[in-house]
């Protein structure tokens, strides 16, 4: 990253007022875990990165939900953003620096179709996935945040939003993943901070399922095996079994019967916004993209049967 030669702040996007109070908590909670500090003003941010910094907008992301589910709202980054006169962080990042090793959809198809009888899967989630990477040091004057009082923080981790923020993440999950197999776990798929972990039947084992079949390890004991990393798993998402229907990456899977659907929620939120689309009157680009994302999903499952 380039030397900044004099200090630049965007003001946050107007979201932020909308939903000061989530802003207010999610700056409590970054704080209080220590990925934050703050309150400061300009010159003592100046006087701790011995130097000057940028901070780019805070926005925030609502995205709706299935009907009757509240919407998820995410505080983010605009790392974007820029002005005449300031860059934004993301154009200074060269991706192709920053490659990313992440499965796909297909390949979990592949897997659950010709997976042998009695496999099972276990999915684990890592808890705050971006935000566990720390930032360099040298970098810490292009995350600094601005608070809704125009106080400021300093960042010390990756920000979601940031161009290489998957790929560093990535890095330490695919080391995870490599651990892992070497203490013998059949199979992992990895996407993102979710975690498929695979085991299939073998002759003898302490560990049974409630299908049948022997196993060389359960939930505990595939967790137990990579304990020493201290990876945060999520406590609320993921399974606390092996299973042989799962919800992976926003799907539903079946080795039982071989096949992937959406989740009765996602169905419904994806109606639900094909219908806002449908009915509004007048519909800007921004309204035309949002029904994109699940009608892409929905048309691959719909072509993988």
């Amino acid at each position: 990253m380039p030397l900044l030669d004099r200090t630049h702040i965007l003001p946050n996007h107007p979201s932020t007022q909308v939903h000061a109070d989530a802003v207010a908590e999610y700056l409590s909670e970054e704080v209080a875990t220590g990925r934050m500090d703050g309150l400061f003003t300009q010159e003592e941010v100046e006087s701790i990165l011995r130097g000057p910094f940028q901070s780019l907008p805070l926005i925030v992301s609502v995205q709706p939900q299935a009907p009757g589910e509240p919407n998820k709202i995410r505080i983010c980054r605009h790392l974007s953003k820029s002005s005449r006169t300031i860059a934004s962080v993301n154009s200074l990042i060269k991706e192709t620096k920053f490659p990313t090793r992440f499965d796909s959809v297909v390949k979990v198809s592949e897997a659950v179709a010709i997976a042998p009888e009695g496999t099972q899967s276990s999915i684990a989630d890592i808890s705050k996935y971006h935000r566990t990477c720390p930032g360099c040091p040298d970098h810490k004057c292009w995350l600094v945040v601005q608070g809704p009082n125009g106080l400021l923080y300093i960042d010390h981790n990756h920000p979601f939003g940031a161009s290489c923020a998957s790929s560093n993440a990535g890095m330490i999950g695919n080391a995870v993943v490599d651990i892992w197999l070497a203490e013998g776990i059949v199979a992992i798929f990895k996407i993102e901070d979710n975690f498929n972990i695979i085991r299939v039947p073998v002759p003898d084992s302490p560990f049974s399922g409630d299908n049948g079949f022997i196993y060389a390890y359960d939930h505990t004991e595939a967790l137990r095996r990579i304990a020493p990393l201290g990876v945060p798993w999520h406590p609320e998402k993921g399974t606390t079994e092996f299973v042989s229907e799962f919800t992976f990456i926003g799907l539903r899977w079946s080795y039982i019967t071989r096949s992937v659907s959406l989740p009765e929620n996602k169905r419904l939120k994806y109606i639900a916004c094909v219908h806002s689309f449908i009915f509004q009157f007048a519909k800007s680009m921004l309204s035309a993209r949002t029904p994109r994302g699940g009608s892409e999903v929905s048309d691959w499952i719909w072509n993988s049967e």
